[in-house]
Formats: C-alpha cells, structure tokens, sequence
C-alpha cells in the first residue's frame, strides 16, 4: 500500500503543477489530499520496517474462516453497490445536462465518455447497472459456494 499511496500522491502533486486551470481551493484540497496520502504512505514504511521478515505483512485469506469470507465478500458488494450507484447518478446528470443544452460540456469517466461518443446516451447510461448486475452475479456464485463450503465444514 506504500508504493500506491506514494504514486497517487506524487501524481496529485503533477497534476496539480501541469493543470493550469484550477481555482484556487482545488489547488488547495489537491494538495491537502498528497499530503495526507505521503503521510500515509511514511506510516506504512515505518509499520514495514518494524514488522521484519518474520511476520507476514497480510495473513494468508486461507486461514479465514468462512464466516469472515462470507461477510468480507458483503461488505466489498455493499461498497460496489454504493459506489456503482453514485457513479451512474452522477452520468445520469451530466449527461441529461449535455443533452438538454443546459451545459456544452461536462466532465464523467473516460470509458463512458467514449461509450457516449460512439454509442449515445442510453448505452451510457444503462452500460453501470448492467456491469453490476454482472458483478452481482459473480458475487451471488461465490457466496453459494462459500455457503456450501459452511456446510461441509460444519457437518450438516
């Protein structure tokens, strides 16, 4: 996690110096954001050096029992639902702004950017829920696997 905090912090830092149009507080929480980022990235250097070679950084999943998989895997999904949902939200606006003419431009992620470009707006638009639905999919697949492995386990 080091390396990520320390990457995403340095490149805050040249965004941040390449971007010339950026007001003065996004600027200002930009680089509020890097710094809590480096100082994150030192704490876990430091947690590195202190732990040594012995300990293992992260325990083996293995060793989990399945109850923690099973609610670890609930938690990931609630997240991804939240976040899948405030994405789509956000599209949905943007692009009902662009396609009304209440604004010539807006800002949404690259992918969909081109998805609009090429496809249109429902495409766009409909593209969010249909990969959670996928994902939940896959997560309703390896839940029922972990609840059969529960039950071989338990001898029921």
């Amino acid at each position: 996690m080091m390396v990520v905090y320390a990457a995403t912090a340095l490149f805050i830092i040249g965004f941040n110096l390449v971007v010339s149009p950026i007001d003065t507080f996004g600027r200002i929480f930009s680089l509020v954001v890097a710094a809590i980022l480096s100082l994150r990235a030192f704490q876990n250097y430091k947690a590195m050096i202190t732990v040594g070679a012995q300990a293992p950084a992260f325990p083996k999943p293995s060793f989990a029992s399945t109850a923690h998989h099973i609610r670890f895997l609930n938690n990931n999904f609630l997240v991804l639902t939240i976040a899948l949902a405030v994405i789509t939200a956000f599209t949905i606006y943007d692009l009902n702004s662009l396609e009304s003419g209440a604004s010539s431009s807006v800002l949404i992620w690259l992918p969909l950017s081109l998805l609009y470009q090429t496809c249109g707006y429902w495409v766009t638009i409909l593209i969010i829920p249909a990969l959670w639905l996928v994902l939940g999919m896959l997560y309703l697949q390896k839940l029922r696997k972990l609840k059969i492995e529960e039950k071989e386990k338990s001898g029921i």
